[in-house]
């Protein structure tokens, strides 16, 4: 059915959008129950950015994902996202060197968004 796969969809995203934001809010210190304006692009340099050069690459992506559950689900949801990730990456890369500006990790959070798993 159209409409269980659309809210499924919808839901792997809200997912994924509350695990980089809570990840970011635990590893800052924050208590990540708390609402703020979202998740931008400053958010996700201060964030991921591990090597400090102003820019992210698929790596640093990747490992901000690490299954928190070793269930079968946990791996296909995991396996989907990590998917996904790569696929909106590689779009967003506008000069195909690796890494994302500022720009392009806009590009990658809306393309996300928009995508449907």
């Amino acid at each position: 059915n159209g409409a269980v796969a659309a809210a499924a969809a919808a839901t792997d995203r809200l997912a994924l959008t509350v695990l980089l934001d809570t990840t970011a809010a635990q590893e800052e210190g924050e208590d990540p129950t708390e609402e703020d304006d979202g998740f931008g692009t400053a958010d996700m340099l201060s964030s991921y950015d591990t090597d400090q050069d102003g820019h992210l690459s698929l790596e640093e992506l990747l490992a901000a994902l690490e299954p928190e559950d070793d269930s079968d689900e946990g791996r296909a949801d995991h396996a989907k996202i990590t998917s996904q990730v790569k696929r909106t990456f590689q779009a967003a890369d506008e000069n195909q060197d690796k890494k994302l500006s500022e720009p392009e990790i806009q590009v990658f959070l809306d393309s996300f968004e928009e995508e449907e798993l």
